[in-house]
């Protein structure tokens, strides 16, 4: 593997030789691999802006389906399409700044009041409780800690 250094680290550019065969990999700012965007700091916040307009589509949509729909319905379909975007990979994103991590809470906090039909001032704390949903934050940590809880137990019952 060849290694050119650049002034910039923006134009690096590696060179990677098999045999007879070379080929260039340029450096990039951000990608997209199995649905997660990472960026070249992996500070995340290109998956989560991405995050947020998905997010942000779906509230939209939620305002029509809550008004044919029943209430245990719509929280499937919440299930379905945002708790599963939260959950995607979170021990790798979940890790970021707070101010990104809020604004997804916000935006998963004005899903829920349009589920629930509440005012956009409502407190949403009875709401996750209600609805037994986990924040963007407390998925994350619960994602993250779960094998260790599961390992443990599986490890204690073997003794």
């Amino acid at each position: 593997m060849l290694y050119n250094y650049p002034s910039s680290p923006s134009t690096l550019h590696l060179t990677v030789s098999s045999g007879l065969l070379s080929w260039p990999i340029d450096c990039v700012s951000e990608f997209k691999y199995l649905g997660v965007v990472i960026d070249s700091a992996l500070c995340w916040k290109a998956h989560i802006t991405r995050l947020k307009t998905s997010l942000r589509n779906i509230c939209r949509n939620m305002y029509v389906l809550r008004r044919y729909c029943l209430f245990s319905t719509v929280l499937s379909v919440y299930n379905g399409l945002v708790n599963s975007l939260l959950c995607y990979c979170v021990c790798a994103w979940g890790s970021a700044s707070n101010y990104l991590i809020n604004a997804i809470t916000v935006i998963q906090k004005r899903i829920l009041r349009v589920i629930n039909k509440m005012p956009a001032r409502s407190p949403s704390l009875p709401l996750f409780k209600q609805s037994s949903l986990l924040t963007c934050r407390q998925t994350f940590v619960f994602r993250c800690l779960r094998p260790c809880f599961s390992t443990n137990r599986t490890q204690k019952e073997n003794f």
